[in-house]
């Protein structure tokens, strides 16, 4: 901030307070929008994608760091590692990956299923 004193005070909180918002307002915006996860489905995603995900991305430090290479070369490796786990989770196809959802039926279906089932068993 340009100013001194109590003026720099003020419209610090103040930008620190529009910022707060600002967070807050995405966070709120993207769970709004997207649907929520299952617990089995977060964890799946936990172990299969992020848990490896993490274990590339020390080795990518440890090679850059240990070989003392420029910090950019992590940021480049870390950025293509990341679109290729994006690449695994969206363009790869559907097909090869299991299927995890649940099944949805008509509860009016359900019921008249059972009940053609009971008028078989009773004769």
């Amino acid at each position: 901030m340009p100013f001194e004193g109590t003026v720099h005070d003020f419209l610090s909180l103040g930008w620190f307070l529009f910022k707060t918002y600002l967070i807050v307002l995405v966070i709120f915006w993207i769970r709004g929008t997207y649907p929520r996860l299952r617990i089995d489905q977060l964890m799946a995603f936990g172990w299969k994608i992020l848990v490896p995900f993490s274990f590339l991305n020390i080795i990518l430090t440890s090679f850059v760091l240990f070989y003392e290479w420029p910090l950019w070369v992590l940021s480049v490796l870390s950025l293509g590692s990341l679109s290729g786990i994006i690449y695994l989770i969206t363009i790869l196809p559907k097909s090869d990956r299991p299927e995890m959802s649940v099944s949805l039926y008509n509860a009016n279906e359900l019921r008249a299923t059972v009940a053609n089932e009971s008028e078989i068993d009773h004769t």
